[in-house]
């Protein structure tokens, strides 16, 4: 039934323009796919052509996910946009019922077949899973790979021969920590606690030569690969100086751990407890939650559950605080916390009919709750938890402003018959919609002048004149009032009320 749920938004939505929530991310995913199709699969310099075409790649992520769509769309011989969307929709989908496996073996050993089940069918089933695991986003195979790095660990720390396990939690972890450093940080120390706890190494005479195995090759190696990445990734940004530099690891500190500020601000507390208590559980699965929670204090293995929950906002609260889908690192632990309530509930119950039928209708009570807190559609906000959950679904949902106008953009550009080249775009940031949905490479300058990303200024302007752009874009309204970036409009192409397009800009 779960299966069923989540598969059916998947084919709703399978080509829908990936402009629905966090926008941003999503089409700088699908951004790399499309370029991997049409020029190639670089594992080491992933495209993301939003600064130029000199140096095109912006690596953030092991490229992992991306390559995989690439692949599939490769073999069926489609490039489209819209395939593009497809293929990312469906990586991620079939990663997310894959991560299940790994989440039902660890949640059995831990709790029970009862709580294992119910953990299952609230992971394919809430609404913000399933909106998640439906979208152009890595979340869910970086999920897989910590779940399954998680339970190889674990199961390491009871088997007679773990020689093959450690070796397979090595590989996991590498790609993990690759792939998404910020889900697998907060779950390594997990890990390591229910190794621990499996081996019980308070006592000495357990103590032999794989536990420094372990150590070494399911926690040193992935953090060391991950290092390198960063590195690498690094060095490859600084390349490009239009907007590259301006996204280091070292620049980007303050954006992912946050400030001392936020953390003592109650309201950005308030905040991320309202995405993981409303928009993920909502109120019945809160409850759920809760009363599994509890049930955690009597075993230590349960316990360890709780440090990747609280680990994920604790080292990262800006970036839970901003993105709500940062949470789905935690959905995990949320699930089966919740399971874990639903099996003590189901256990109060004499007959089997209770255990059978109290995560269904758990599912049910929240995707009622999460409607009820919906509506009434024309007074909600765009990006007010749970309204995007129903977006796909729900035509008359309200959709973020600038959603159409990209696509707008995109079409005025498509039909206009112009040359190849890239675009310039002010006005935007460095959003990758326009570029995307245009299928061109693209100089995407900020709102503001002296942006860190793209800024409006004239050292970012020569490096424009050198690619000899084809077409400039102003999106109104906006901020940027810097004199390369005041349409000429001699040039106009089309003039709307909320885009200028031309052929020249006073920069140009």
């Amino acid at each position: 039934m779960a299966a069923l749920v989540a598969a059916a938004q998947l084919f709703i939505a399978w080509t829908a323009p990936l402009l629905d929530q966090h926008a941003f991310r999503q089409t700088q995913t699908a951004l790399t796919v499309y370029w991997y199709v049409r020029d190639g699969i670089d594992l080491l310099r992933p495209p993301l052509p939003l600064f130029g075409t000199a140096h095109p790649s912006i690596p953030f992520e092991f490229p992992l996910y991306q390559a995989v769509a690439a692949c599939i769309l490769k073999l069926l011989g489609a490039g489209s946009v819209e395939a593009v969307a497809a293929a990312c929709r469906g990586v991620s989908f079939a990663a997310h019922l894959l991560a299940a496996w790994p989440l039902h073996r660890l949640a059995r050993r831990h709790f029970s077949p009862v709580a294992a089940d119910a953990a299952v069918l609230l992971w394919v089933a809430l609404p913000y899973a399933v909106f998640w695991s439906t979208s152009a986003m890595i979340e869910s195979t970086a999920a897989l790979l910590v779940l399954a790095h998680l339970d190889l660990v674990d199961r390491a720390g009871t088997a007679a021969r773990a020689g093959r396990l450690v070796a397979a939690a090595a590989v996991a972890g590498a790609l993990a920590a690759t792939v998404k450093i910020t889900t697998f940080v907060v779950y390594l120390p997990a890990a390591g606690l229910l190794y621990a706890i499996g081996r019980q190494l308070w006592r000495p005479s357990r103590w032999s030569w794989r536990d420094p195995a372990v150590f070494a090759f399911a926690a040193l190696l992935p953090m060391a690969a991950a290092i390198a990445w960063t590195g690498w990734a690094d060095f490859v940004k600084t390349q490009n100086l239009v907007g590259g530099v301006g996204l280091t690891s070292a620049e980007l500190s303050r954006w992912n751990f946050g400030t001392l500020e936020q953390r003592l601000s109650p309201a950005v507390w308030k905040t991320v407890a309202v995405t993981v208590g409303a928009t993920i559980l909502g109120l019945p699965g809160a409850i759920a939650f809760v009363a599994g929670g509890v049930r955690t204090l009597d075993d230590p293995r349960r316990m360890a559950w709780l440090l990747p929950g609280a680990l994920g906002p604790l080292l990262f609260l800006n970036l839970y605080f901003v993105h709500d889908y940062y949470a789905y690192a935690i959905l995990p632990v949320l699930v089966v916390l919740a399971g874990s309530g639903i099996a003590w509930v189901a256990g109060l119950g004499r007959g089997p009919w209770l255990a059978a039928a109290a995560a269904p209708l758990l599912v049910a009570a929240v995707w009622v709750d999460a409607d009820l807190r919906w509506r009434p559609v024309e007074r909600a906000r765009a990006g007010e938890p749970p309204v995007y959950l129903f977006r796909r679904l729900m035509p008359g949902a309200p959709q973020w402003p600038d959603a159409t106008r990209a696509l707008e953009i995109a079409r005025t550009i498509r039909a206009g018959g112009f040359p190849p080249g890239p675009i310039v775009v002010t006005g935007n940031d460095w959003m990758a919609d326009i570029a995307l949905y245009s299928e061109r490479p693209a100089f995407m300058i900020g709102k503001d002048p002296d942006h860190w990303v793209g800024g409006c200024n004239e050292r970012n302007w020569q490096a424009i004149r050198a690619e000899r752009p084809v077409l400039f874009v102003k999106v109104r309204p906006s901020r940027n009032e810097c004199l390369e970036a005041v349409p000429i409009h001699a040039c106009t192409v089309a003039d709307r009320r909320d885009f200028w397009i031309g052929r020249c800009m006073a920069g140009s």
